[in-house]
């Protein structure tokens, strides 16, 4: 919703799906209370096809490779090609694991400090399994009314040619990869 609201207040008609049904809702009133051109579904990115194709699609935040079966991280990439206009755009921010081997950080406590004074200590784990090419994560939340919420994920790592290469089997084309949203080499 974030990156949806802000791409809608440049007057573009923009749609904005998540599984996260709070994230929709909480999307969907901002939206409402800005007046801006935007819809908002709960939708699962393996199974939603835009009912009319778009220009431009965009995948950010590293939410793509969620599953260990290549063939489901296939099926999202599908989806999206249906979903835009024939020599549509669209951006993927993905990981760069050449990049995270080499700076690899098991474990880092984060900090974040609430809009209503109150601190939320975050504890998160990060290992790499190799055997099934997987960043696997653990987040733990320390909240401030002393209750402790734990949650997991888990991201496939693919280098760039084999990502490429998928995205070739969907029939993308001229396909670029960069290393940052300023354009620096990948």
């Amino acid at each position: 919703g974030d990156i949806s609201i802000k791409i809608a207040a440049l007057n573009v008609n923009t749609i904005g799906i998540d599984q996260s049904k709070n994230y929709i809702q909480k999307a969907k009133k901002h939206a409402e209370r800005l007046q801006l051109p935007c819809r908002f579904y709960k939708a699962n990115a393996y199974s939603y096809v835009c009912v009319e194709p778009v220009d431009a699609a965009f995948n950010w935040f590293t939410s793509f490779g969620y599953s260990e079966n290549d063939i489901d991280n296939l099926k999202m990439l599908r989806n999206v090609y249906k979903s835009i206009k024939e020599n549509g755009l669209f951006l993927l921010d993905y990981y760069n694991p050449a990049y995270i081997f080499q700076n690899f950080i098991p474990n880092q406590i984060i900090e974040k400090h609430l809009p209503n004074g109150c601190k939320l200590i975050i504890n998160k784990t990060s290992t790499i399994d190799f055997y099934k090419g997987m960043f696997l994560s653990t987040w733990e939340y320390f909240l401030p009314n002393n209750e402790r919420k734990v949650t997991k994920g888990a991201s496939r790592f693919y280098f760039a040619h084999d990502l490429k290469k998928m995205l070739l089997l969907c029939k993308f084309k001229n396909i670029m990869f960069v290393g940052d949203v300023y354009d620096n080499p990948f």
